[in-house]
């Protein structure tokens, strides 16, 4: 069974909501584990290296949040940008899943990489999630024809 555009769009803004909620569930476990991990005699989320990547995560999860929740107003307020916010969504969500995973496994050291713990699983869901909804490139040509169909000088 296909989909109509409509429901193509649709599609596309719940994986963005999914890659939101990896972002936001990539910094939750960094933050959970700075508070335990102990090294120095102190945790390491005192650390100044370490309260940066999470506030950089926290900025990012919050980022795509916000565009998927105003990606979904324009999709019930039918707006007329609302396929473009829905593009901008994946690409804010996808990077801000594909960086906070990324960033907690480096918080997590060498046993972020393990299969004995989770933070390797987030990035994994992110990459998976972003190819069944065709990749980053693809969201990023999209968003760029709607530049260049109104701004054809450019």
């Amino acid at each position: 069974v296909g989909f109509d555009s409509r429901g193509l769009v649709r599609l596309r803004l719940l994986d963005a909501a999914a890659l939101a909620g990896t972002a936001e569930a990539a910094l939750n476990m960094s933050v959970a584990y700075a508070g335990v991990r102990r090294q120095f005699g102190r945790p390491i989320g005192g650390f100044q290296a370490i309260k940066h990547h999470c506030a950089n995560m926290a900025i990012a999860a919050r980022c795509a949040r916000d565009q998927v929740s105003f990606a979904a107003i324009a999709i019930d307020d039918d707006r007329e940008d609302a396929k473009l916010q829905v593009d901008c969504a994946l690409l804010v969500a996808g990077n801000a899943a594909l960086e906070n995973a990324g960033r907690n496994i480096q918080i997590h050291g060498g046993m972020g990489f393990s299969d004995e713990a989770d933070p390797h699983l987030l990035l994994k869901r992110a990459q998976l999630l972003l190819a069944i909804a065709g990749g980053l490139e693809a969201t990023n040509e999209r968003i760029a024809a709607v530049r260049r169909a109104h701004n054809p000088r450019e």
